[in-house]
């Protein structure tokens, strides 16, 4: 929605708001197997893709996810089930990987291989390929992140966000109860040691120096992907997450090398912002102007 819709973020938040209502519709259990687990989607597919179609509007099935000149370059990962492996859907040109058959993709195709949720929806067939949440294979992908920065953007400093779903309380595996629900457990955990195993990179230089941050809000993890009833309880564990003062030191320092960073990108941005044909800018590229021009008013205490 940020950086391919380019919508702002009180209007990313409407959307999640609206998409979260619209999308959930029960359906009778369809069973299909995974290993020796019956996984069953218990949602319609329909109603997600319409509300997804809706958000992009009336182009919504020519608008590529390619875009041609990305101010913000987005990928999303999806597990490609045909070859049990991740799938990267890019919004641009990685030039050090072969060129993708992904070029012509749709935004809501993209949007829906990686909403396919185990037990959530069906996984959906685009050009013959299958696609799923790569959350199965890439529960926190910050190493895809990392490795994906590092190619297009060689020799340049990074500063890495990682934002988490929620934590859940930890469960003890049983071998003999194995079942959907103990394998989605244990994917909420193998996303914190992930990013555990990420921050201690290189003796957790990344972190010292100020290029890794990772928040995660406690016990979201308990709240499940479908139930839109309790997103109030998310604002407030949330808001009780970010009122931590040891907290609020992290955030102002993250804030302060996000602005940073936000100096160096207008530069660019303002050297390539040359009018169009008919002396008109693109809009995208006027409208992350001013939010960085906004963000470069702001004292330095107010970060």
């Amino acid at each position: 929605m940020l950086g391919r819709l380019r919508l702002s973020i009180p209007e990313c938040k409407k959307a999640y708001m609206d998409l979260s209502e619209k999308a959930f519709t029960p359906k009778n259990f369809i069973s299909r197997q995974i290993g020796v687990a019956t996984v069953r989607s218990k949602f319609w597919a329909e109603p997600l893709e319409d509300a997804i179609k809706s958000l992009i509007g009336d182009d919504w099935e020519s608008k590529l996810l390619r875009d041609d000149d990305p101010v913000c370059k987005v990928f999303v990962v999806s597990h490609l089930q045909d070859y049990t492996t991740h799938a990267v859907l890019r919004s641009y040109r990685n030039f050090r990987k072969p060129r993708a058959t992904l070029d012509a993709m749709r935004i809501w195709q993209a949007c829906r291989a990686t909403s396919a949720a185990l037990t959530f929806f069906d996984s959906i067939i685009i050009d013959g390929s299958t696609y799923s949440d790569g959350g199965l294979l890439y529960n926190n992908p910050v190493q895809l992140v990392h490795g994906e920065a590092s190619e297009v953007f060689p020799n340049q400093e990074q500063l890495i966000i990682s934002l988490g779903t929620g934590m859940g309380r930890p469960r003890v595996f049983d071998p003999h109860l194995f079942n959907v629900a103990q394998l989605l457990g244990d994917l909420a955990s193998e996303t914190e040691r992930t990013a555990d195993d990420f921050y201690r990179r290189d003796d957790g230089k990344a972190a010292k120096a100020g290029q890794y941050y990772r928040f995660n809000v406690p016990d979201i993890g308990e709240v499940g992907l479908e139930e839109v009833k309790k997103l109030k309880e998310i604002k407030d564990l949330t808001e009780r997450y970010l009122e931590g003062a040891e907290l609020g030191q992290k955030i102002n320092s993250c804030a302060e090398r996000l602005a940073g960073g936000a100096y160096k990108i207008s530069e660019s941005v303002t050297a390539k912002s040359e009018p169009l044909e008919g002396g008109v800018e693109d809009s995208g590229t006027q409208d992350l102007q001013r939010r960085l021009d906004a963000l470069r008013s702001i004292p330095q205490g107010d970060l």
